[in-house]
């Protein structure tokens, strides 16, 4: 799928063309070729809910991952929607809105993934006052108050409840065949230790399954959400975005000033009491 390389911000909604084409002018990473290109765009961009579209699939799952990774509420509420342009290669977003926490996201910069999205920005942190900054790679106010705007018109609403337990041993799915062999990769491209001792869990909700790998060597969590191709791909689980450190990352309450890594406490300690009592233990040595 090709996108803008970097989805502008200032063409959506119902902001002046002539605002577009300055703010355009003005902003290099939009890297689009000419000017006349930005009017083009500022015509076309149109909100319109992502359900479906190819966004649509499976993003109820990429939206619990991310609750139950980085969720500090019970009940959370989502908008998402994207600026389809004239042709499939063209459009801007998807827009994730998750006024729970406060949070706005670029989704479709670089992955067709949420959790590894890199504009990953707090509302009441991150969002410039219009006009000031536009080099900047953040967002300004007008744009998020046009895009939620939008999104409450033209998006589609999801709400979520974070996972509450539904613990199970990865050995009852053949999601999880490639675990030993993508804990190997794993320990042989990152590891720095040559012994590594690994618990892994299994969490099912309906139709949600994930697993937490806890790397007690390196006191580090992450979280396995399995591929079809994860038995010729076993770099897969090496490179998953939530890789939350124990030591430093677990909070009681959510900290604004916290990028994304930051998991609940209380969370985080139910992972390691399930890895306990059901989880799959392995020992691996570096190879490498």
């Amino acid at each position: 799928m090709k996108t803008l390389s970097k989805p502008p911000l200032r063409l959506v909604g119902s902001s002046l063309k002539a605002r577009c084409v300055l703010a355009g002018l003005a902003v290099g990473w939009l890297m689009l070729a000419e000017p006349a290109r930005l009017v083009a765009w500022a015509d076309v961009l149109k909100p319109a809910p992502i359900r479906g579209s190819e966004w649509d699939v499976g993003v109820r799952a990429q939206l619990q991952a991310m609750v139950n990774a980085y969720g500090f509420h019970s009940i959370n509420h989502f908008c998402i929607v994207w600026y389809p342009g004239s042709s499939k290669d063209d459009f801007a977003g998807p827009y994730v809105y998750w006024p729970t926490q406060d949070k706005f996201i670029v989704w479709g910069v670089g992955s067709n993934l949420i959790l590894e999205s890199t504009d990953y920005f707090d509302i009441q942190r991150d969002v410039l006052a219009d006009g000031v900054d536009l080099t900047s790679t953040y967002p300004h106010r007008g744009d998020v108050t046009a895009i939620v705007r939008d999104c409450r018109i033209h998006g589609n609403a999801y709400t979520i409840k974070k996972t509450i337990g539904g613990w199970v041993p990865i050995g009852k799915f053949d999601e999880f065949l490639s675990a030993k062999q993508q804990l190997q990769f794993l320990v042989d491209d990152l590891a720095p230790t040559k012994v590594n001792k690994f618990c892994v869990v299994g969490q099912k909700d309906g139709p949600f399954l994930a697993a937490y790998v806890y790397w007690q060597t390196q006191n580090k969590l992450i979280l396995w959400l399995p591929d079809p191709n994860d038995g010729v791909e076993p770099s897969d689980l090496a490179y998953m975005p939530v890789q939350i450190d124990t030591r430093h990352d677990l909070r009681d309450t959510e900290d604004a000033q916290d990028y994304r890594n930051e998991m609940q406490r209380s969370y985080a300690l139910s992972i390691l009491q399930a890895c306990q009592k059901v989880g799959e233990d392995f020992v691996l040595n570096k190879l490498k």
